[in-house]
């Protein structure tokens, strides 16, 4: 019996997915009329959640969004291009916790259509998104899977990586250098400034919890700040400046029902003090 043809120009497109460790891996083979084969594969990066993803272009990216459960915008037909605007709307909002729900929402789209992702994709902003939400595990799959093109010729791009690195070895003066090292674009630069300031309200609530006295240049390391800045900032949430010692006298937060203490945390910033005290 003869095999039957494929139409000229026809690809036939088969999806896998894999996952492992929690790493969703997309699998995509893509066979011309030809008969020649090519092969994909795209990481969507680390998820928490149990999506069953059904690469149908109108079906995807409804059960993903309702299994997410985030609010995000509506995706307009994908032509090739990123829709920017749509990033631009979520962060005039300030609703910066959805930005990384809303590009892997595009992701999704792009992987079902067998589209690549153009030069134009927010790369930064989309590891931004990652940042703000403290996931620094989909942010380095993220940086993984974005093409070395990309990476050498955009500058801006590797500042923003560089934060995330610092964060991922807990190098937290390092992070506020890289935060202030680079003239930020006027998009990039908004979303640097919220993940500035949830840092900074992350460490000094880590150092009022692991701390009752810290010296003012520790505490100004910590926050980035110069030793008057920090001054004024300590002495705003409480902490008294002994003016014998130097030393400001750290006044604990609370903790809260939600509030869930990182022991590993508070472990690195005790050896970084004990680094600079020695």
């Amino acid at each position: 019996m003869a095999s039957r043809s494929m139409p000229s120009n026809h690809i036939r497109r088969r999806h896998r997915e894999q996952r492992v460790n929690g790493v969703l891996t997309v699998h995509t083979e893509k066979e011309h009329h030809t008969g020649r084969k090519d092969f994909d594969r795209l990481e969507i990066g680390r998820l928490d959640i149990n999506v069953t993803f059904v690469f149908v272009l109108s079906q995807s990216i409804r059960v993903y969004r309702r299994r997410m459960g985030a609010e995000v915008h509506a995706v307009a037909p994908v032509a090739g291009a990123m829709d920017i605007n749509a990033v631009r709307d979520l962060i005039a909002a300030r609703r910066f916790n959805e930005i990384a729900a809303f590009c892997e929402s595009l992701e999704l789209e792009y992987a079902a259509r067998g589209s690549e992702h153009g030069e134009d994709w927010p790369y930064a902003i989309h590891i931004l998104g990652h940042i703000y939400n403290s996931d620094l595990d989909s942010a380095r799959f993220l940086w993984k899977r974005i093409p070395d093109s990309i990476k050498q010729s955009q500058m801006e791009l590797a500042q923003v990586w560089k934060i995330g690195q610092c964060m991922w070895t807990h190098d937290y003066v390092a992070v506020h250098e890289a935060i202030r090292g680079f003239d930020w674009t006027p998009d990039v630069k908004q979303v640097v400034a919220a993940v500035a300031e949830d840092f900074s309200r992350k460490i000094f609530r880590l150092l009022s919890t692991a701390y009752s006295t810290l010296s003012i240049p520790d505490a100004a390391s910590f926050f980035g700040l110069t030793e008057s800045e920090t001054i004024a900032l300590a002495e705003q949430q409480g902490w008294i400046l002994d003016p014998t010692s130097q030393m400001f006298n750290v006044r604990a937060i609370p903790p809260t029902a939600e509030q869930k203490l990182d022991t590993s945390n508070l472990q690195n910033l005790t050896e970084y003090v004990f680094h600079l005290e020695h």
